[in-house]
């Protein structure tokens, strides 16, 4: 997911990137991910901060920040964003055309309210990445337990999914689950192409979606949406043949 975002905020010219983020192992390991994705695109991460999740007033961290970047990753629920987004904006942090970036967290149903609420004007523009909304997996779950899923909910069904398919396939080829579940070609489920690697991680495509403004009223925006299959690889080496006249 901070992949996703980064490399998003890089290709818009970004090249100073902060991080604000929450202590505990999550907040880490997105950190971990934001440098990795920064160094990649040839960007790097000027500063970082952190602050208690359970605090009202991060006012300390914010100052901490300073200035002297152009994007800011919060991974933090939805629901406590604007609050953020209030006290950078007490530190006129909102006046300096940094690119806010996030995680799915701010995607959670019960968090979309305080997002989209005219009062949090101060997160309009934030990126974040999340798995892309699959409009027939909602329906059949909103039909089923009378209310409409988590962003993540999809992945738990795209994992019984692909297990079932797996035991299908053990059974008619005798290949054990796990050399099936690292087959090359990946997976297609509600929540987006994935493919499984050796060294255990996930690899998944995402959508990354802005908070944007219609007519006076917030909405979610895709900005670019997840693949639903495996990418084509184009074959190598792609030689002319001159005699054929074409390429081969």
């Amino acid at each position: 997911q901070v992949t996703a975002v980064a490399t998003m905020a890089i290709a818009q010219g970004r090249k100073r990137f902060a991080a604000l983020i929450p202590q505990g192992t999550y907040g880490e390991a997105t950190l971990a991910g934001l440098r990795t994705a920064a160094t990649a695109g040839g960007a790097q991460v000027t500063k970082t901060s952190f602050f208690n999740p359970n605090d009202t007033d991060i006012g300390a961290s914010i100052r901490e920040l300073g200035t002297g970047f152009e994007a800011l990753l919060i991974p933090t629920p939805g629901r406590t964003l604007p609050l953020i987004a209030s006290q950078l904006a007490f530190y006129d942090l909102d006046k300096a055309g940094i690119q806010l970036l996030g995680t799915a967290l701010w995607q959670a149903p019960e968090d979309q309210a305080s997002l989209l609420n005219p009062s949090a004007n101060a997160v309009r523009g934030g990126l974040f990445a999340a798995p892309s909304r699959n409009s027939a997996f909602t329906s059949l779950f909103t039909q089923t337990y009378g209310a409409a899923p988590h962003p993540l909910a999809a992945l738990g069904y795209d994992a019984a999914a692909i297990l079932s398919q797996l035991g299908l396939e053990n059974a008619r080829t005798g290949n054990n689950v796990a050399q099936l579940l690292l087959r090359p070609e990946g997976f297609y489920a509600p929540g987006g192409y994935a493919q499984f690697k050796p060294n255990g991680q996930t690899e998944r495509s995402l959508s990354v979606t802005q908070i944007t403004e219609n007519q006076g009223s917030s909405q979610f925006t895709e900005r670019t949406r997840a693949l639903p299959l495996a990418p084509l690889p184009l074959p190598t080496p792609l030689i002319p043949a001159a005699s054929a006249g074409g390429w081969w």
